[in-house]
């Protein structure tokens, strides 16, 4: 080489160099990542054999203490070989090259006390995380998501929770009463000879039954507070789409026969039932 390297970056090695060197870090990471397992290990039997119940009890840590070893090295790496020894074999050796900083930190006893930590571990474990950085940045990353993902499940209750509330102040709501008259002896109605027996009852008839719809409407008039979700229904729900059709006929020769503009029909504005 030339070129006198100030800070070492693989970027620029010749393609061959760069390679070999990335195949002597990954082997001195496994050999490392070996050794501490073998270390937690051997740890883990010394603490199992010196636990309670037994005339050596609370001689591991003072044991710890002579070696030199401190109490929290020694927890992390007999944690760290319990998650080595519970993976299969391509787990463990994706493990061991792994930095020991990650390790540690997924082998802890809270590494998946959350649900975005126990996202963040699988990731890990999957190979998809290959350092701490990466791991902690995951974790933040799940968790905005999740807080997002609650404030709109949250802005949604509240929507809902305002809509029941309409609807059941509209459902509780007085109907409105609306009378309209019309004189008897109007051209009109001497044509439609309602002063027959027939014709009177057939106009009060009318009548009662626009009072009803009237009432219908007042006490549905909620079905069209929310004119999307309707229209999200009416698109997919074919038994809704057939119950209406089974209606609308009547509904279309009523208007077609309120718009008639022949001088001789009530004015549409009576009831508007377009």
């Amino acid at each position: 080489m030339t070129n006198e390297l100030t800070k070492f970056k693989y970027e620029q090695l010749d393609e061959s160099t760069a390679d070999f060197l990335r195949q002597k870090e990954s082997n001195m990471r496994q050999i490392v990542g070996k050794a501490y397992t073998e270390l937690g290990k051997e740890l883990k039997e010394a603490r199992d054999r010196l636990a309670g119940n037994n005339q050596y009890d609370g001689v591991f840590l003072k044991w710890l203490e002579y070696i030199g070893m401190e109490r929290t090295k020694a927890h992390r790496l007999i944690n760290r070989y319990e998650l080595v020894a519970n993976c299969n074999d391509q787990t463990r050796d994706l493990l061991e090259d792994m930095p020991i900083t990650l390790t540690y930190e997924i082998a802890r006893p809270n590494s998946e006390n959350i649900p975005e930590k126990a996202q963040a571990k699988s990731e890990v474990l999957a190979g998809d995380i290959a350092t701490l950085k990466e791991y902690r940045e995951r974790i933040k990353e799940l968790e905005r998501k999740a807080e997002q993902a609650e404030q709109r499940a949250e802005a949604e209750r509240a929507e809902r929770e305002r809509l029941e509330i309409e609807n059941e102040e509209l459902a509780n709501r007085e109907p409105e009463v609306i009378k309209e008259y019309i004189e008897k002896d109007t051209p009109e109605l001497r044509d439609r000879s309602f002063d027959t027996p027939y014709g009177v009852k057939l106009l009060d008839e009318f009548y009662e039954a626009m009072d009803e719809l009237s009432k219908w409407q007042q006490k549905y008039a909620w079905i069209t507070s929310d004119n999307d979700q309707l229209k999200s229904f009416a698109r997919v729900d074919e038994d809704m789409k057939e119950e209406f059709r089974k209606n609308i006929n009547m509904w279309r020769t009523l208007s077609e026969i309120f718009d008639e503009d022949d001088g001789n029909i009530i004015d549409a504005e009576i009831i508007n039932i377009n």
